[in-house]
């Protein structure tokens, strides 16, 4: 008779054994029906009708001209740091519109420059005033606007606002005449 230690390694062997077969044949089975999806997926046919010879050669956009230098940015949003208070987007907005509706006006200089700079217009500029973000922000935003109105677009805003002055709280008041 055997003894108890080897009846328990015969079936430890045996366990074994019959666990690798299961594994085997699970793998065997995994393999096979990978094997088998492969086979049933469609190959892509291709369409004849649309099938042709010539490239297609896309159009190419015309550049846009940029009717703005990244000076009139900073210019800009100089004298809205100096014009507007922080949080008034808005008021920031109008101020840069009025100064480029000023630009456009042959009444005033024709330049960024020109215009923020002419002696009693715009007390707000200082050479010197560091822009706040949000002001470098307004000044990319209406120079955007207005390089697109320079190119064809329809102009958001009134032509006519020429002068603006404090409101008596955080925003401007915006008018045609002075």
């Amino acid at each position: 008779m055997k003894s108890k230690h080897i009846y328990i390694m015969d079936n430890i062997i045996c366990i074994s054994i019959l666990c690798f077969l299961v594994i085997v044949l699970f793998v065997i089975i995994s393999l096979r029906v990978n094997s088998m999806a492969l086979d049933e997926e469609p190959t892509p046919e291709i369409d004849k009708v649309y099938e042709t010879t010539v490239p297609y050669e896309y159009p190419v956009p015309e550049p846009v001209p940029l009717h703005y230098t990244s000076d009139d940015v900073y210019i800009l949003a100089q004298a809205m740091t100096g014009e507007c208070y922080e949080s008034e987007w808005e008021d920031m907005i109008n101020v840069g519109m009025t100064i480029c509706n000023r630009v456009d006006d042959p009444r005033f200089p024709d330049t960024f420059y020109g215009v923020i700079t002419q002696p009693n217009q715009i007390h707000g500029y200082y050479r010197n005033l560091k822009p706040s973000e949000t002001s470098l922000l307004a000044a990319a935003k209406v120079l955007g606007t207005w390089n697109a109105i320079k190119n064809g677009d329809d102009r958001p805003w009134n032509y006519d606002i020429l002068f603006w002055s404090a409101g008596g709280g955080k925003t401007n008041v915006f008018r045609g005449e002075y």
